[in-house]
């Protein structure tokens, strides 16, 4: 098996962890609108957002200044929904329809975090595939990861932009020359910018990621 997966290129394992990732979100997102859990799965905290976005579609953009000065709600994700509500699924939506939507788009984000664990772990092990696909597949057919898929909830976004900032931390420790040590380390940092517009303590957990790094490489040294 390990000699059947180092003989793939990258990119056919990739579209294999990506194909897997996305048809098990949208399988699991089929059965549970089909057997109507649907109201069972908008978070309670998703109510909050959803009146963020209906406040920034009726009333502007200046919206998100008093979102700030109130420290209520202060994340992206508001964005996200009043742009589902507006261009999408229409203000008179129904829980399925809510659901269904934001989980299409929810498996778009689970595939591209399986990506960034792909190649944050070929970086880590010196380019080992075996190591890199198994990773990723076990986070593409994780149960409770399947579930989140479903929810109306940013965790499957988290996760995504969680996952990039791992991928960005491997950069800058594969770094060769000073320009490309310059150039990850602005992106680390975009990341970063990312990771805090969705949610705050992503950001403290990538640095302490960042120090446990830094701590076993001394260590190995």
């Amino acid at each position: 098996m390990i000699k059947f997966i180092e003989k793939q290129s990258n990119l056919r394992l990739l579209l294999i962890v990506l194909f897997i990732a996305i048809t098990l979100r949208i399988l699991a997102l089929i059965l549970v609108i089909k057997f109507d859990f649907a109201m069972n799965l908008i978070a309670p905290d998703t109510y909050n957002y959803l009146e963020r976005a209906v406040d920034l579609i009726n009333n502007g953009w200046h919206e998100v200044v008093i979102w700030f000065k109130s420290g209520y709600a202060v994340t992206i994700y508001p964005l996200i929904l009043a742009f589902l509500l507006k261009y999408i699924i229409g203000m008179n939506y129904s829980p399925d329809q809510l659901i269904f939507y934001h989980a299409m788009i929810n498996s778009i984000w689970a595939g591209l975090a399986c990506l960034c664990i792909y190649y944050s772990i070929m970086l880590a092990s010196n380019k080992n595939k075996s190591l890199s696909f198994i990773t990723s597949m076990l986070i593409a057919v994780y149960p409770e990861y399947i579930l989140w898929n479903s929810y109306v909830l940013k965790e499957t976004m988290s996760f995504f932009a969680m996952s990039l900032g791992i991928y960005g931390i491997y950069r800058i420790i594969n770094s060769k020359q000073i320009k490309n040590l310059l150039f990850n380390l602005f992106l680390l940092f975009l990341i970063l910018f990312i990771n805090l517009s969705i949610r705050q303590v992503n950001v403290q957990i990538l640095l302490a990621t960042c120090a446990l790094i830094a701590i076993i490489m001394i260590y190995n040294w």
